[in-house]
């Protein structure tokens, strides 16, 4: 039999494989929850609730962060028209949860009694609103400090906080997270998970963006998660990444996108990242909202880098005002960091290269010397001092080095085959070629880039001189596009530093 599930006889069914846990999709995580709240409060023809109160246990709903576990809750209230109370335990104290204590005087003495608890006060303040049924969502309850978890479980099954009772017509929700996404997380013990229906939820792309729409999040986030929806969410926690793009900071971010636009205030990347923590996402989205701002299409974009039907794009968009044309400028610029990312790893392998190269050609045994470097970038850490080797800027020197070296390898032995490896003038002649073949592919793509760079500038011109100067002041301020025009003699730069003293200087 199969180790991974076990197959009924008589039904055929799969059953789970042994700690293995069902999980729902957000929407049918809300259904389960619907349909078990409704069945709590069914009442028999006396108006009485037909299930025990003792036996009505707490729903816990367990999944990832921000992936819309308590927005899915609330809807069930609003939905079945009944009250909605939320609590996050980690945001009170013992006291605000437990009550404060008093002391009360009897004959015999003197004994301890706790005043109303927070939650429950809530709750009946909700009642005398005229909601006698309704939800009392507790989140973070996987984080429950260890001090309040024994009046917890017994809440969750007497329905009790010290001499104060939950409302007959109330259920409670549990929300919480898995140990992988929250450090603080807990694994419930069997005493808990005998008081608890435990639905476990997983996060459901489509249910989101039908979401969006439905409550008219900002249009260019509908857009973009419409095309990427890989990018709605994301969830990394270890030691060496940190990233986290959930549905609460989409809608977070959207609701800051309308103020944004409604005070006419700049949307930047840092806004964009307090929300959204993703650089790779984030930048993504800031350089399709800038698109759905100008209201420009990416073919459009395409075919003015290409210098292609400039006057056209001119006659369209001529009548819109500065900024916008600056936006296009900002995001064209967007699109040659992008399209020439890859130029600047090939210049700096160059760059690498030749250090080595004159190095290997001192050595003997040079395919077993660069064997030796491809896992420690010998040649580079001679360049570094030791107290700077965990910087980020060398660890990226390093892995653009390691990868060169193993495209050395790979080059080598692929060509060599089964031949002796011992001859170094072979080897050397085969690293040669790869930097004479590299050195053609940078020569080209730094043309194209150049090139580009002419074609954003004549399109700038044709509506304002000035956005042509404020681009190239951008040029000189980007490493990799200067070193492009002043390699190839780019000649509209060439004449823009001649009618701008000034700036040339």
């Amino acid at each position: 039999m199969d180790t991974m599930c076990r197959c009924g006889i008589r039904t055929g069914r799969v059953f789970l494989a042994k700690g293995e846990k069902k999980m729902y999709t957000i929407e049918a995580a809300k259904k389960a929850l619907k349909d078990g709240i409704e069945v709590y409060l069914l009442k028999d023809e006396k108006n009485q609730y037909i299930m025990k109160e003792v036996n009505r246990l707490p729903f816990y709903l367990e999944g990832a962060p921000g992936i819309g576990k308590t927005e899915i809750v609330s809807q069930i209230a609003q939905e079945l028209g009944i009250g909605f109370v939320s609590f996050s335990l980690t945001h009170h104290t013992r006291n605000s949860l437990l009550g404060l204590p008093v002391i009360k005087d009897l004959e015999c003495g003197k004994y301890t009694e706790y005043t109303m608890s927070e939650i429950i006060a809530k709750v009946k303040e909700a009642c005398e609103a005229g909601k006698k049924e309704g939800i009392l969502l507790l989140d973070e309850f996987s984080c429950v400090s260890d001090s309040i978890m024994p009046a917890m479980l017994a809440f969750l099954q007497t329905k009790n906080i010290g001499m104060h009772t939950l409302p007959e017509g109330w259920v409670i929700v549990l929300c919480g997270n898995p140990q992988e996404y929250n450090r603080s997380a807990k694994r419930f013990d069997p005493a808990i998970m005998d008081r608890i229906r435990k639905v476990s939820v997983t996060f459901d792309g489509n249910v989101f963006l039908e979401y969006a729409k439905e409550h008219s999040l900002h249009p260019a986030i509908c857009e973009y998660l419409t095309v990427n929806p890989d990018s709605i969410y994301e969830c990394v926690d270890n030691k060496s990444t940190q990233l986290l793009v959930t549905c609460r900071g989409w809608e977070n971010l959207s609701h800051a996108l309308y103020g944004m636009e409604k005070l006419k205030k700049e949307v930047d990347m840092e806004l964009i990242l307090q929300f959204i923590k993703s650089e790779e996402v984030a930048y993504n989205f800031l350089k399709s909202y800038r698109i759905h701002r100008v209201e420009i299409t990416e073919k459009e974009i395409r075919k003015i880098i290409r210098g292609n039907h400039e006057e056209q794009y001119y006659e369209k968009y001529k009548d819109k005002n500065y900024e916008t044309w600056w936006s296009m400028a900002d995001i064209m610029g967007d699109y040659l960091n992008l399209d020439y990312s890859t130029l600047k790893t090939k210049n700096h392998m160059l760059k690498l290269a030749k250090g080595i190269v004159r190095e290997l050609k001192k050595s003997n045994d040079v395919y077993w010397q660069i064997r030796g470097r491809s896992g420690e970038c010998v040649y580079y850490e001679h360049m570094i001092p030791i107290w700077e080797k965990g910087n980020k800027k060398y660890q990226e020197t390093s892995d653009i080095e390691s990868d060169m070296l193993k495209e050395w390898i790979d080059r080598i032995e692929n060509e060599e085959c089964e031949k002796n490896f011992d001859e170094d003038q072979n080897v050397i002649n085969h690293i040669m070629n790869w930097c004479q073949q590299m050195q053609i592919s940078v020569n080209k793509q730094t043309k194209d880039l150049s090139n580009d760079i002419s074609h954003i500038l004549r399109f700038l011109k044709l509506k304002d001189k000035s956005l042509e100067e404020k681009f190239y002041q951008l040029i000189n301020r980007t490493d990799l596009w200067l070193e492009a025009v002043t390699k190839t003699k780019n000649k509209d730069y060439i004449r823009i530093c001649k009618e701008n003293h000034a700036i040339e200087e």
